[in-house]
């Protein structure tokens, strides 16, 4: 599992750099409705970190299901 230190950090890497990949633009998407679902956070090794907690089908569902 891939984590991070910063929410924000999650996010771009996450979710707008994979939306960015493809043909599409994560500006057309709601980037905070989607983090609140694929992104989560938890203590590890006394560390916050941040992480995607759905799988990737579920990721990709859930970015369709928040296009603006």
């Amino acid at each position: 599992m891939k984590t991070y230190t910063t929410r924000n950090e999650a996010i771009q890497d996450i979710i707008v750099n994979s939306i960015n990949a493809g043909e599409a633009n994560a500006t057309e998407y709601d980037i905070d409705a989607i983090a609140e679902q694929v992104i989560d956070s938890d203590v590890i090794d006394g560390e916050y970190v941040f992480f995607q907690k759905v799988d990737e089908d579920t990721f990709w569902t859930i970015v369709e299901n928040n296009i603006r």
